[in-house]
């Protein structure tokens, strides 16, 4: 078998064993894999066949997936031993995510050293603004986050324990730092934003270009939510890939194409951590990487071992994203329903032909790829699924390249002229008003599908996708 054909079957079993460990279903069967890994072992070894050895190295790979996460979970395990919940504590800790405010509310996370060393989120008044970086001293309740799908996901951060509304006191000032520097920097994006178009809109812009939701209103997530347009506003391969197109263009200007390649890449890493390092945005952002290196460099670019890359230093940074993290899971089964299905849907539909007019059926096969990838994920967090998402999707992706590149240059211009800025702002909020209607008209007209899936429904259901797939490439191989 070739190396990158073992590197992706290999990197595959381990994320398995992963998610066994992770759903509490693993420790049977990891056992079980233990046992087949020792049964193939010695097979091989007796009858010197490979085949046995392969089997044996994926039992292997299961084993350490599970055991790999068993360790972390141990961890943290102890670290919530060691938080007194229930009781008024004070404590000493440094804030350790760009805070944000929405509907008069202040949310930011944590980092406890004294007396106990954990992650806690904080929930307090919108002034005084606190900073990232900043050493506080909290007293207040500590208590358990409710439910246990809300404090599954808070852990993955090693966040444990919820204060609401407690005394702060302000001890010292953040050090200099560069992730301080580019919080501050998107903040600045933000408020310049703001500055020039009307909070809405500069909310649901705000969303595009930095993945910021603060500014929404909760009739406005709920629109987003029944039109299927939510993912707008989380960070993609999408948004990262207009980015490094326009950076590199930038770059290229002045300096040599090789040059400009790798400036672009500490852009990458810096706009990652500016806009928050979501699952989204680092699986686009180290996929972003891993193509630029391709091309640049002449290396054919495999996307299934790309993805499983990506997948793997973030499981291995934190296992607990695999299992935790809806971001994670929404991201990679969308990307891989857009490399893998699209194909299929475009054999089928024989009006394909063209891109069609502002390339309106490929924006609807991409749509319809993503869609029928994340639907089982979206039908067990929300309850539903929109079948008209695939329409109010396919007429807002017309627009939002052009919406993203002027909400990058209203940005620019902020910094140094409020009237370019100002102007520019004016042309986007065209695009801007245009696509808010979309969203809260298919909102309202949403035809929702709110099955009983079920985990068994779920494993049919990409059973069935998984063989259409490889029976179309069966087909053209």
């Amino acid at each position: 078998m070739p190396p990158h054909n073992i590197f992706f079957f290999a990197g595959l079993f381990f994320l398995f064993g992963v998610f066994l460990a992770g759903i509490h279903a693993g420790f049977f069967i990891i056992i079980f894999c233990f046992a087949l890994f020792l049964l193939f072992f010695f097979i091989s070894k007796i009858f010197k066949e490979r085949k046995y050895r392969l089997l044996s190295f994926l039992s292997l790979c299961i084993i350490l997936g599970g055991f790999y996460f068993g360790v972390f979970d141990l961890r943290d395990e102890r670290i919530k031993n060691s938080i007194s919940f229930g009781g008024e504590i004070e404590f000493f800790g440094t804030v350790s995510s760009n805070p944000s405010v929405n509907e008069g509310v202040q949310d930011f996370f944590v980092s406890v050293e004294e007396p106990f060393k954990s992650g806690i989120t904080v929930k307090t008044r919108s002034l005084p603004q606190y900073n990232y970086g900043e050493k506080l001293v909290i007293n207040g309740v500590i208590e358990k986050p409710f439910p246990s799908e809300y404090a599954d996901y808070l852990e993955k951060d090693r966040i444990f324990g919820i204060v609401r509304y407690p005394e702060i006191t302000l001890v010292s000032d953040g050090k200099e730092s560069i992730r301080g520097y580019l919080f501050e920097f998107r903040n600045k994006i933000s408020d310049s934003l703001k500055s020039v178009i009307p909070s809405e809109e500069a909310g649901f812009l705000s969303g595009l270009v930095l993945g910021e939701r603060t500014g929404f209103s909760e009739d406005f997530k709920e629109a987003m939510k029944k039109s299927g347009t939510t993912h707008l506003v989380a960070l993609s391969g999408y948004n990262i890939t207009i980015l490094v197109w326009v950076v590199l263009s930038l770059f290229a200007v002045f300096f040599r194409r090789k040059t400009a390649f790798f400036l672009t890449i500490p852009v990458i890493f810096g706009f990652v951590i500016m806009t928050g390092a979501d699952a989204s945005v680092v699986r686009a952002g180290i996929m972003g990487i891993l193509a630029l290196f391709a091309g640049e460099f002449g290396q054919k670019n495999d996307p299934r071992n790309i993805i499983l890359f990506s997948a793997l230093v973030m499981v291995l940074l934190n296992p607990k994203v695999l299992v935790f993290d809806v971001g994670f899971q929404l991201s990679f089964l969308a990307l891989l329903g857009i490399i893998y299905i699209s194909p299929v849907i475009k054999e089928k539909i024989l009006f394909f032909g063209t891109s069609g007019f502002f390339s309106w059926k490929e924006n609807l096969i991409t749509t319809a790829s993503a869609q029928l990838a994340v639907a089982p994920i979206l039908i067990a967090q929300f309850s539903s699924f929109s079948f008209t998402s695939l329409v109010s999707n396919t007429i807002i992706l017309e627009f939002i390249p052009i919406t993203m590149g002027l909400g990058f240059l209203t940005a620019f211009f902020g910094f140094f002229s409020f009237h370019l800025s100002l102007m520019s702002g004016w042309i986007v909020l065209i695009f801007l008003k245009l696509e808010i209607f979309i969203i809260y008209l298919f909102g309202e007209i949403a035809i929702e599908f709110s099955p009983n899936l079920g985990i068994y429904g779920a494993i049919f259901y990409y059973s069935l996708i998984l063989l259409l797939v490889l029976k179309m490439k069966k087909k053209h191989d």
